[in-house]
Order: structure tokens, then sequence, then C-alpha cells
């Protein structure tokens, strides 16, 4: 299993408690002379707590006063029949025991008063919860983080390796709130549709079907039929090919996977990334790097195949942009379609001083890629596009048009030009969240971070960028296919 702590709502969710609650609800409205409810009307009441559920439950405009005399007598007769029909949902006590069984923690977070969360946890499901935790005083109940955030400290989860599992909105807003996935409950109170119309990304039509989502990122493994590999911090560490990466690309080739070595820096040739990888023992040919100037040719070939470039750029980049047949100007005076903005290590004030003129006069500029610094041996960094960027915003005032490199489209686009696969056959690796996760993620391809490089899971628990799959190494993809 990955994920390490499976945590429940409970009504709706582990336990059918509906008929029970709709028995207090309508025992409280007659005992107070209020008109009753349907079976189906308390269903859609329910999951934000009892005093919720009693607000909704009587006549609108019923005073406060009146409501907290409902809630005392709900919450009286509930404490002795709390359990009269109640049930686990078929498969629950099975699912429980199997995720015991794989090694995780499992609790429940519900906006039920506590006392019956214990009650019920303890009559229905003795020795299969490391926690639970209902409504008490001192806690933002749900859709608020801190009754999840209480259970996560108490058994010591963390974020990364956490899944939440609901029937309802509040169960998936909380899940959100968090910083956690969230499976939906379809066989719960709310259903399918109304789940997937409050943004449910993960769906178990069962509760069979839960443990196998909480492997699906993995599971999807298998069908990728294209991996998209970072290289610094991914296959190498600077000159050195990380240890276990020896003979793993022969492996993906024999198990008839596609693989491209990513890059965005458009500084250097693809002879320069051939060279380099194929002298760490990497079978890699010129037709399997990518770099962000690719994405930059393919896409003015579609749409400016006869464009006029102005370039900065090293000498590389320019004999990239010439071989795809594009037509490079030197001057104010050249007339020119597009400003094109590079990792340019050999940049003069003269070149970008006419860049900034062109782009005053009203020519549409782009860039390779958006890295602001570049990383160098010892630790150090020098000043990348995205630097120059910034720079030419200040001048001119202006955005450039399109950047190609990761975390945007157009590498994508390549990689489907060239192999006509579908987006969910293809994935991609990477040791960095803002640029390889994000990448994948923004592209609806997934994304897998590997440990062994820059990223830690401490990023993962703090930041907004979550990876679909997490390993502690790029050779552990070979288990899945």
């Amino acid at each position: 299993m990955y994920y390490k702590t499976l945590i429940f709502d409970l009504d709706g969710t582990l336990l059918d408690t509906l008929q029970d609650l709709a028995a207090a609800t309508n025992y409280t409205l007659a005992k107070n002379q209020f008109p009753l409810r349907t079976v189906d009307e308390v269903r859609m009441f329910v999951g934000n707590g009892i005093r919720k559920l009693i607000e909704r439950a009587v006549p609108a405009g019923t005073s406060e006063a009146v409501q907290e005399q409902v809630f005392a007598d709900f919450n009286a007769y509930y404490k002795e029949h709390c359990s009269d029909t109640t049930c686990t949902y078929p498969g629950v006590l099975e699912l429980l025991a199997k995720a015991r069984e794989l090694g995780c923690k499992t609790a429940i977070v519900s906006n039920k008063a506590d006392y019956a969360v214990q009650e019920l946890a303890k009559q229905y499901f003795p020795g299969l919860l490391d926690a639970a935790c209902g409504e008490q005083s001192g806690i933002a109940r749900k859709p608020a983080p801190d009754m999840l955030l209480k259970v996560m400290e108490e058994l010591g989860a963390d974020k990364a390796t956490t899944i939440y599992i609901g029937d309802s909105d509040t169960d998936l807003l909380t899940a959100a709130n968090t910083g956690i996935p969230c499976i939906g409950a379809c066989w719960g109170f709310r259903g399918k549709d109304f789940l997937v119309e409050h943004g449910a990304k993960l769906l178990a039509a069962t509760v069979e079907d839960v443990l196998p989502l909480c492997e699906y990122a993995y599971a999807r493994m298998s069908k990728i039929k294209c991996f998209l590999f970072d290289m610094d911090g991914t296959i190498n560490l600077g000159n050195e090919l990380i240890p276990g990466m020896e003979g793993f690309f022969e492996k993906l080739q024999a198990a008839g996977r596609k693989y491209y070595l990513l890059t965005n820096n458009s500084s250097r040739s693809h002879e320069h990334y051939v060279q380099k990888m194929n002298g760490l023992g990497v079978p890699v040919s010129r037709k399997e790097v990518l770099i962000s100037s690719d994405a930059l040719t393919n896409w003015m070939q579609k749409n400016k195949p006869d464009a006029r470039l102005f370039v900065l750029g090293t000498p590389q980049l320019l004999e990239t942009i010439t071989e795809a047949g594009f037509t490079l100007t030197n001057s104010l005076e050249e007339e020119t379609d597009y400003v094109v903005v590079g990792f340019d290590q050999t940049l003069t004030y003269e070149r970008l001083a006419i860049a900034c003129r062109l782009i005053d006069k009203g020519v549409p500029y782009v860039a390779t890629h958006p890295d602001v610094r570049c990383p160098i041996e010892g630790g150090e960094f020098i000043p990348d596009t995205g630097a120059m960027l910034e720079l030419i915003k200040t001048a001119t005032g202006k955005q450039p048009q399109l950047i190609f490199g990761k975390p945007y489209q157009y590498m994508v686009d390549v990689v489907l030009d060239k192999t006509g696969f579908a987006k969910d056959e293809i994935a991609m690796v990477g040791d960095r969240l803002a640029t390889d996760i994000a990448f994948g993620l923004n592209n609806d391809i997934l994304s897998i971070m590997v440990l062994t490089g820059e990223a830690t899971m401490e990023d993962v628990e703090q930041g907004t960028i979550k990876p679909d799959v997490i390993l502690p190494h790029a050779k552990e993809i070979l288990k899945y296919l």
C-alpha cells in the first residue's frame, strides 16, 4: 500500500445509520410538535453534525432557544437508540481488516457527536481502528481540517501518505482543506452523481473498490507506454549516474516502453546530452532527447512555419532553430515575427537592447523555458531564462506571449505528435515539484516524483503540489510494469 493512513467518515461511509438518524429526528420533532421528515430528507440533512441536522429539520424561523431544546431531546434519545437498526455496509469489516493486514493505520473522523462516535466504534469495529474523533467542544468540525489534523497527529501520519474516504461534499471539502486526497464513497448517503457534481476525482462504486483506489496511481504505471525523464536528480547527479540506475533503461526497453529525456536548458545541443548520458551508460540517441527548444520549433512549425526570429540564445540554440527551417534576424531593420528568449550564456547588451526595442515596437516575444536559476557545480546557481524574462518585462512592461518548457503543455505536445500515444499512456518522472511534477499535473499525465534529487517528503507535505506517485528511486518503476 502507498497510503499508510486511511481515515474514514462514519455515517454513510462505514455505517448505514440513516434509519436510526431518521427515527431520532422524527421522535424529537414529534415531541416538540413539529412536522415529521422523510428518510430522504434526513439523508440530505446529515453530514455537518447534529446541530446542523436539527437546524435543517425544524421549520424555518424556529428560534435558537427552541432549537437548543430539540438538540438536547435528540441527543437524549439517540444515546439510547443509536444502534437500533444501524449496520456496517457490506465489505466494510473486511476492508478495515485487510488495510490493517497491509500495515495501514485506520481511523474515523465524523461530525457526529463524539459520544456516539466512540460508542459505535467500540460496538461495530472492535480492534479495527487506531483512532476515532467526533464533534466535541474546542475543535472545529468538518469541513475545517482540525479534526483530521488532530487524528493525523495522534497517529504520527503525514499528509503525503494519508487519504480520507467519505460520502459527502463536506468530506471532499474537509480533505481539500487538509491538503490530502479524498475517495468519494458512492454507496453512501449522497451517491455518485452528487459527488461528481461537487468535484470528486476518485470514486469508489463499492467498498471493495477502496483499497485498489489507494493504489490507483501506482496501478496506472502498468499502463504507461512512454516515460519522460528529467535528468539531473532523477537519472544522474552532475557527472555521476545515480547508484541503482545501472541497466534501468535497458530493462525499460525490454518491457516494451519508450522513453525520452527532457530538459528545459535550451543553451545546450541534443548532441551534448547524448554524449553526456551515453558516457554515464544511459542508452539514448538524439531523437530521445527533448529540449524546450524542440517545443518552440514544434509550435512554430504548426503556427508560423516561415517565421523570422530574433533569438537571444547560444550558438547551439541558434543551430537548433535554423535546422528546423526558420530564418534568423539580427537587427532592428530586418522584418521579425517573434523575439525568442533562450538561456543565452553569450548574451551581449547590444542584442538585449535590440530585443527590447523590437518588443517595444510590437513584435511579440516567446521564451524557451521559465527557470529563473540554473544550478551549477558546488551547489551554486547562475541566472537562467526566467531571470532574463524579468529584466525584459521590467524594461518593456510586456509579458512573453508563450513559454515552451516545463511545466507548460508544449513539450507534451511534442511527445504526443512523435508517439501518437494518449495522455493516460504517458508519465513524467522527476525530482522537482515546481517543474517536473507540476508539468505532469498541469498536463493530465501521470506525475512520478523520485526522492533522489531536490524535493523531499517534507516538501510534498508542506507544499501545494501533490505528485500522483512518490518513489524512493526511479528504478522502482520496474516493479509496476
